[in-house]
């Protein structure tokens, strides 16, 4: 398993346990409204998700951006 740390972020493999919180920063507006698709719903995250965890077996895919002192997901890494 991939993990980077900073004195405030950890960066590691995203799970299927981050699947609420990444529904709920996929589908704010002020988050993801520069992107091309715009915001995004609950079914399209949870393939996000299910895609980035096959390509983590392949050395690719996303990473789960976590604030050391609460636990908390605050974004991903391309």
């Amino acid at each position: 398993m991939v993990e980077i740390h900073t004195d405030r972020l950890k960066l590691r493999q995203f799970t299927s346990a981050d699947l609420d919180e990444l529904v709920k920063m996929s589908a704010e507006p002020k988050i993801r409204g520069f992107m091309w698709e715009g915001p995004k719903d609950r079914q399209a995250t949870t393939r996000d998700l299910a895609r980035w965890m096959e390509e983590y077996e392949q050395g690719l895919g996303h990473l789960a951006m976590v604030h050391k002192p609460d636990g908390k997901l605050v974004g991903l890494v391309d």
